[in-house]
């Protein structure tokens, strides 16, 4: 039984990031019709920094914060860190069990933080895509570009918008990959095939 529950949790986690880079490709794609096969190198990219700034900092920072492109990132990462990967140190306080003394203490804070961050990036979007004015323009414009605009929209300002949002996701699921995958230049590439497959059985936009 602990060892169905455990393997359900790490199924949860790894979901977690795979929907927080589905999110950010179905954003992407929804309203600029382009499949970012670089969004891996984004969440590379996203993960190292965090390994950067843990260094720097001391402490595991508030980081809230198509194809070739993708070859290019990993391969930047690479020569910076070396082709070998490096373990992400998590804090002290977040790697103790949740319920140490129950049968669900496998469950550390860390995980319970990744699930929880990823619940909290879902909700604020979909907040955003449901009840602001960008989030009107961003629907508008995953339906009608043209006509949006006609009507004296800056589509291309809105492109912008919505590949950064994309990326922005695709880092923070980066950073919070780190502490349970480790760090890899190639760990992008593992990572966005089944956030594709999540994206494809969602549905866009």
């Amino acid at each position: 039984m602990d060892l169905l529950l455990l393997q359900l949790l790490n199924g949860l986690v790894s979901g977690a990031f795979y929907a927080l880079l589905a999110l950010g490709l179905a954003l992407i794609l929804s309203l600029t019709r382009i499949i970012n096969l670089a969004h891996g190198g984004f969440l590379v990219v996203g993960a190292y920094l965090g390994y950067v700034l843990t260094g720097l900092l001391g402490f595991y920072p508030a980081l809230l914060l198509t194809f070739g492109l993708a070859l290019v990132l990993e391969e930047a990462v690479r020569a910076i860190f070396g082709p070998v990967g490096v373990p992400f140190r998590i804090p002290e306080g977040l790697s103790a069990p949740l319920f140490p003394d129950t049968p669900f203490f496998f469950l550390t804070r860390y995980r319970a933080f990744v699930l929880g961050m990823a619940a909290l990036a879902g909700l604020l979007v979909f907040l955003l895509l449901r009840f602001t004015a960008l989030g009107l323009y961003l629907r508008a414009g995953a339906q009608d570009r043209e006509m949006l605009s006609a009507l004296g929209t800056d589509v291309r300002r809105l492109y912008t918008l919505a590949f950064a949002l994309g990326v922005y996701l695709a880092g923070l699921a980066g950073v919070l990959a780190a502490g349970q995958l480790g760090l890899s230049p190639t760990m992008g590439t593992g990572l966005l095939m089944p956030s594709f497959v999540a994206l494809i059985l969602g549905g866009v936009g």
